[in-house]
């Protein structure tokens, strides 16, 4: 099955437990880690000017991942990004805040 074929990812794919889930907590930390554990890192803390997480803090949100309404803005707007990078560049976050 090819990309295109795939239907549209909703924030519901990333319900706590789900594979995707799982796979967004992990590109998240590596995000802030500056790819740690040999992940890609695109530069996202950066962009969005996210500079108020340590190391033990970051790991502890990403640990306790409760989907995407449960992470802090601007950790919630690097999810999104990572998701449109990675997975779906249609992808539609259903916040309009954001």
């Amino acid at each position: 099955m090819d990309k295109e074929d795939w239907p549209p990812l909703t924030k519901e794919f990333f319900e706590p437990g789900s594979p995707y889930s799982c796979w967004l907590r992990e590109q998240l930390y590596g995000e802030g880690t500056n790819g740690s554990f040999g992940g890609k890192t695109h530069g996202l803390f950066k962009k969005h000017n996210v500079q108020n997480y340590s190391d033990d803090n970051l790991r502890e949100i990403t640990m306790n991942f409760r989907g995407l309404d449960g992470l802090p803005e601007d950790l919630r707007k690097v999810a999104v990004d990572i998701i449109k990078l990675e997975l779906d560049e249609n992808f539609e976050f259903l916040f309009r805040e954001v």
